[in-house]
């Protein structure tokens, strides 16, 4: 299952982890320290001396390790350049099942004839038949979206450094009201407001938070820490989604291994005066697996919930699920969206509105890693899903698409270059972006 959660892996960077000597460390030495660096899931400092491993051997196994971390850390230009380079001293097919990764990491470095040169390769040589299906939907992708233009009508803008760091922000939405945006970012994102050209210097960046800031004539408001009811400390607390009344506030917690989510469940709190209450688990949505991504809906006629999990059972990674509301914080058995949303590859952050469901996934044709799409509900079934286009999407990884109850205004979240001085090469990390429809 490829890890939907690697942009929070920007936070997780730490500088100087290692102090070196003023001539470098030994070879061995830098083995021993990468292997470890490895060990502790800390590829950010990993690649640096599998690096200086590879400067001295030029061993192409030591390449194939550096395009997978460089893949995890979503560095493609560097992961690109490793895997081409381990590719192509592999005589004996070790690194068949790369090639996959390889095709990816061209077309999100908007390479799409090396892309579909690769898929193919991997096609006819690849042994995962997933990936061999995900493989043709993303050659349908660079063959339909290869002179893609921005679609009329649509702005997107970075939000700016009043929200966006060098870290990742993400999970952004307004209130039903449209006076209140929600957001979750690391626990320094306030100390890195205060001084912009602060160093890192290893502060706790494996807790998240939420925040909120109201709207204003003059824009947004200073953010605030939405408290202890909410975000808990060591906890990765985010995905916010308001219900329709504005009363009820679901969020997750999470926990991580290395980089990859160990614990997910789906929280919710009740609005209590300004601010919100005591935070218990949602009953029904969580399990023995991970639930994430909450959104409330409709269908039926009835209020439901949207959310993730890899529960077994499903069509791919991550799978989107509805539960069907049956008051005080409780929900039905969960129910599979089905083939037509679901694929091979991961459906991730829905959001809905007005009988039109949004979401990103890998396993529809696609500009780039993930894509928003939508869907629309008839009554009885859903459309075929639809790419929003060029300006929404982009050839990386664009996700948490939403829009004000209005329509007209909303965020998606994206690691596109641009971005606010990403922490580690130029797609690590995530912004949130404005999205703008013009008024006709």
């Amino acid at each position: 299952m490829k890890n939907i959660f690697c942009l929070i892996m920007g936070f997780l960077f730490t500088v100087g982890a290692m102090a070196q000597p003023l001539n470098g460390p030994s070879l061995s030495t830098n083995k021993k320290l990468a292997q470890q660096l490895e060990e502790e899931k800390d590829y950010y400092n990993a690649v640096e001396y599998y690096e200086n491993v590879y400067k001295e051997t030029k061993d192409y196994e030591v390449a194939a390790k550096l395009a997978n971390l460089y893949y995890q850390v979503r560095e493609y230009r560097k992961a690109s350049t490793k895997y081409r380079a381990a590719l192509r001293k592999d005589k004996k097919g070790e690194y068949t099942e790369m090639i996959f990764d390889y095709a990816r990491c061209a077309k999100m470095n908007g390479d799409c004839e090396t892309a579909i040169e690769q898929f193919n390769k991997y096609i006819a040589k690849g042994a995962d038949s997933n990936k061999k299906e995900l493989a043709r939907a993303e050659i349908k992708g660079c063959e339909t979206f290869a002179n893609a233009k921005e679609v009329d009508g649509v702005t997107v803008n970075n939000a700016g450094k009043g929200i966006n760091t060098k870290y990742s922000e993400y999970s952004a939405v307004w209130d039903p009201t449209g006076k209140v945006m929600y957001f979750a970012a690391p626990t320094n994102w306030l100390e890195e407001k205060e001084d912009d050209k602060k160093k890192d210097t290893g502060t706790n960046v494996s807790e998240i938070r939420i925040y909120s800031a109201q709207r204003t004539d003059d824009g947004l408001s200073e953010p605030t820490d939405l408290g202890e009811n909410i975000n808990r400390p060591e906890y990765l607390t985010a995905n916010v989604s308001i219900s329709k009344d504005g009363q009820r506030l679901y969020f997750t917690r999470q926990l991580l291994d290395g980089v990859n989510l160990s614990e997910s469940k789906i929280y919710i709190s009740e609005k209590e005066g300004n601010g919100w209450g005591a935070a218990a688990e949602v009953n029904g949505l969580n399990g023995p697996y991970l639930a994430t991504h909450p959104a409330t809906g409709e269908l039926r006629g009835r209020e439901v919930m949207f959310f993730v999990s890899n529960m077994d059972g499903g069509y791919g990674g991550w799978d989107i699920y509805y539960a069907a509301y049956k008051g005080n914080g409780v929900y039905g058995d969960p129910i599979n969206l089905g083939p037509k949303i679901n694929t091979a590859g991961d459906e991730v952050t829905p959001f809905y509105l007005d009988g039109s469901l949004y979401f990103s996934s890998t396993g529809h044709p696609g500009m780039g890693g993930y894509d928003v799409f939508q869907s629309n509900w008839d009554g009885s079934t859903w459309s075929i899903p639809r790419n929003m286009g060029l300006g929404v999407n982009s050839n990386v990884d664009d996700k948490y698409y939403n829009l004000e109850p209005q329509g007209y205004r909303g965020f998606v979240l994206s690691n596109r270059t641009g971005t606010a001085r990403s922490y580690f090469g130029r797609t690590c990390c995530d912004d949130i972006y404005s999205v703008s429809y013009k008024i006709i």
